[in-house]
Order: C-alpha cells, then sequence, then structure tokens
C-alpha cells in the first residue's frame, strides 16, 4: 500500500529533523573539541618556550665558559711569553759567563804554555852551552895530542880559556862590534867552525830583550820572512 502525501512530507520532515540534529551534535562536539586542541597547541607552545629558553640560558652558561676559558688560554700564552723571556735571558747571561771562564781559560793556558816554553828554552841553552863546551874541550884534546906534551894541561887550558861575556841590548855600536869580536875568538880558540854551531853558541850568550829579538827573528826565519843561514846573517842582523 503505497504511502500518502501526507505521509511522505511528514517522513521526509522526520529526516530533516534528525540530519538538524546531527549537525547540531556535530556542532556541539566541534565546540567542545577546539578549546582543547588551542589548550594542548597551548601546553605544546609553552612547552617549546620553555625548552626554548633553557636552550638559551644553556647556550648563555656555554659562551661564559668559553669566554672564560678564552681568558685562561690568553693568561697561559702570557705565562709562556714571560717564561720564554726568563729563559732567553738566563741562556744570555749562561753563555757570557762561559764565555767569560773560557777566555780565562785561555789566558791561563796561553801563560802556562808561555812560562813552559820559556823554561824548555833555558834547558835547551844549557844544554847547547855544555855541547859546546864538550866540544871545546874535545878541540883542546885534539890540539894537545897533536902538539905533544907540554908544560900545561889540558885542563888548565880549558880554564884559561875565557868566555864571551852575555849580551843584553845596546845602542852603542862598539859594544856590539866587540861582543861579535870576542864572539869570534872564542870559537877560534875552542875549534867551533861551522856556522851554524856559531850562531847556536852565540844565541846561548844572548839575554833580555836580545834573547827576545833572537826569538822573534827565529819566527822570522820559520815563516820564510829571513833566512840566517851564516855567521856573517847573524853580525849583520844583530848590528841592524
Amino acid at each position: 500500500m503505497t504511502k500518502t502525501t501526507k505521509d511522505q512530507v511528514a517522513g521526509s520532515d522526520t529526516t530533516n529533523v534528525e540530519s538538524l540534529q546531527q549537525g547540531l551534535g556535530r556542532e556541539e562536539q566541534r565546540d567542545s573539541v577546539i578549546p582543547k586542541l588551542r589548550e594542548k597547541s597551548k601546553d605544546r607552545t609553552t612547552s617549546f618556550e620553555s625548552r626554548l629558553t633553557r636552550v638559551e640560558e644553556g647556550i648563555g652558561t656555554v659562551d661564559a665558559h668559553m669566554e672564560n676559558l678564552d681568558q685562561r688560554v690568553e693568561g697561559l700564552e702570557a705565562d709562556i711569553a714571560e717564561t720564554h723571556e726568563e729563559v732567553r735571558k738566563a741562556l744570555t747571561k749562561l753563555g757570557e759567563s762561559n764565555r767569560v771562564d773560557l777566555q780565562a781559560l785561555r789566558d791561563e793556558f796561553m801563560a802556562e804554555v808561555a812560562r813552559l816554553r820559556d823554561v824548555h828554552q833555558r834547558e835547551i841553552n844549557s844544554l847547547l852551552m855544555q855541547l859546546e863546551e864538550a866540544r871545546g874541550d874535545l878541540a883542546l884534546c885534539k890540539k894537545a895530542i897533536l902538539a905533544g906534551p907540554t908544560t900545561s894541561t889540558v885542563e888548565s887550558r880549558r880554564v884559561d880559556i875565557p868566555k864571551p861575556k852575555s849580551f843584553a841590548r845596546t845602542r852603542n855600536a862598539r859594544e856590539v862590534d866587540n861582543f861579535l869580536w870576542g864572539l869570534e875568538q872564542y870559537f877560534d880558540v875552542v875549534g867551533i867552525i861551522d856556522d851554524g854551531a856559531k850562531i847556536k853558541s852565540a844565541a846561548l850568550y844572548l839575554t833580555d830583550t836580545a834573547m827576545l829579538w833572537w826569538r822573534r827573528r827565529q819566527e822570522d826565519v820559520k815563516r820564510g820572512m829571513c833566512s840566517i843561514t851564516t855567521f856573517d846573517d847573524f853580525k849583520r842582523e844583530l848590528k841592524r
């Protein structure tokens, strides 16, 4: 049996009322949900702001630590520079002290070498003098043997031979000539004829400034600055 028009209208109105009620229910649900969403959004925003604040505070703390660290690094660099300067000054002072000590030790060593050289030279001169005296005694013995027996002995002849006087320094040409002439007479008596022996023997009678002059001339000979090979060369240099 079909529905009448009135029934259809009534059914349609009922459907519309139900749809309207459903729509109103949805609006009420939406109205109740929106505040909750807003509350949640507000809570999230507050939480985010709180986290952001903590992050900013952490960054500020890190910046403070970094600044403190920079200050400590700068202080450490200043301490290192100061220590380096102190070490440099200490090393410089130590080097100067060692230089002074080494110079003093060198001077002391050279003075000792000069002293030993002088002692050695004196010993050599003494030995050379003894050698020349022995040569003179030998020459006298040879002459005595060749001459045969005489009223005087060889010992008395040796004693009677006067030795040349030592020569220090003088600007008097006559004294220089007398010294050289006395050497030649002595050499002739004792039988010294070799130029090298004459020069060595003559050097034994040089003292003070004259001996110093002869030592320097020997150094010049070693360097090749001059040549003194004969007794005439020696006399010429001494006169000069």
